[in-house]
């Protein structure tokens, strides 16, 4: 667990912690997740689907926990690329999708509000 601690001190690459932890281990996630849902819910695609939607209702503020988690790691870590200019890009991109993940949980928050 020291790459966790390291990345959450920005003493982690700025390459590791957006790729890796930002796009492959999610995949990875909803990769896992799609099985489960397959291998519980058999093979019909719509039930499995279906219950797909339901999963991730559930998860969605795990999910978003984790989200804003990386975006905070993310910019952390933004200085320590041996290009300046990655590092500036990573702290805009932070700002907007920090504004993106803000909107996923008002919509997340509308959406619950409608189906309840």
């Amino acid at each position: 667990m020291s790459f966790i601690s390291r990345a959450w001190r920005g003493e982690e690459r700025l390459w590791k912690v957006f790729w890796l932890y930002g796009y492959v281990i999610p995949l990875l996630g909803w990769g896992l997740s799609v099985l489960l849902c397959l291998v519980v819910f058999g093979h019909s695609s719509d039930k499995a689907f279906e219950n797909m939607e339901v999963l991730e209702r559930i998860a969605s503020p795990f999910i978003n926990f984790y989200y804003f988690i990386w975006i905070v790691i993310v910019y952390r870590c933004a200085n320590n690329t041996n290009e300046k200019s990655w590092g500036v890009g990573a702290k805009v991109w932070c700002g907007l999708t920090l504004l993106a993940l803000i909107l996923r949980i008002m919509h997340d928050a509308n959406t619950a509000m409608v189906a309840g």
